[in-house]
């Protein structure tokens, strides 16, 4: 029942951006598969992951990607993961009490840009 009710906050959050002058495009989220809006500022959101999403045309380079769709915000979303999951694997590791807090505190600082972003 919860997902029924999910689905229908989604769907009027984008009914209340349509009445509000958004445009939902043909491109989807790249991570929720969520049509696409863009505002009336011209910044393009997704509904459902309440972010801003940056498209590309075909060949346009961000960052050292490339593709259609691909958000900056999401890409860096991505990055940060990875390096965090990389993080933790060297703080399991680690014995040296040093560099284990050195290692928290890079975790913590990736983390706290991961809820930034």
């Amino acid at each position: 029942m919860l997902v029924v009710e999910d689905d229908r906050k989604r769907l009027r959050e984008m009914a209340d951006l349509l009445r509000e002058g958004a445009t939902m495009l043909a491109q989807s989220c790249p991570v929720c598969n969520v049509p696409l809006f863009r505002l009336k500022s011209g910044e393009v959101i997704c509904p459902s992951c309440k972010r801003r999403v940056v498209v590309l045309k075909e060949g346009e380079d961000v960052g050292g990607g490339r593709g259609v769709g691909v958000g900056v915000d999401v890409r860096l979303r991505e990055v940060l993961s990875r390096k965090l999951a990389e993080v933790i694997g060297r703080i399991e590791e680690v014995e040296d009490e040093d560099r284990l807090l050195k290692l928290l505190e890079l975790a913590r600082r990736i983390n706290e840009l991961l809820r930034e972003v």
